[in-house]
């Protein structure tokens, strides 16, 4: 049941994906095709705005989860400008700090929005990750 549960957002992703390309595939039809024909036949145009509010709305969606699950699996991208140039131990601090603070900061974002559940797993994580960060400390 919780590979079910995991495989979800994925799941969503894909939806979404074939959903943008058959609504481009519709808007196409639509502009080329239903529109020639509606003005050959001398017919009241068909409107077809909302062929562009669900393209907008399922990549926008697309983008929140995909970067949902890019968080969950850790494989956002990082952009190094100042950080690859200290140290190493200060490179491991670096990155620790940045990732509690992220799971902190998605914490009080879950927590405005009601979901008990993930605030307490993001919680724990984050403490995990103080924790680490104090035992760099301690260690250097």
């Amino acid at each position: 049941m919780l590979r079910f549960v995991a495989a979800i957002p994925r799941m969503a992703v894909t939806a979404l994906i074939v959903l943008a390309i058959v609504n481009l595939l519709i808007g196409v039809i639509f502009r080329y095709f239903v529109g020639a024909l509606t003005y050959y036949l001398d017919l009241d145009p068909i409107p077809f705005t909302w062929v562009e509010e669900v393209g907008e709305m399922s990549l926008a969606w697309l983008t929140l989860i995909g970067a949902a699950i890019g968080v969950r699996q850790r494989s956002h991208f990082t952009l190094y400008v100042f950080a690859h140039h200290l140290p190493r131990r200060v490179q491991v601090w670096t990155s620790r700090a940045v990732l509690a603070q992220s799971h902190i900061r998605h914490s009080r974002l879950t927590n405005q929005s009601g979901v008990a559940l993930r605030v307490r797993r993001h919680r724990r994580d984050a403490h995990r990750a103080l924790r680490a960060v104090h035992d760099l400390r301690a260690v250097a």
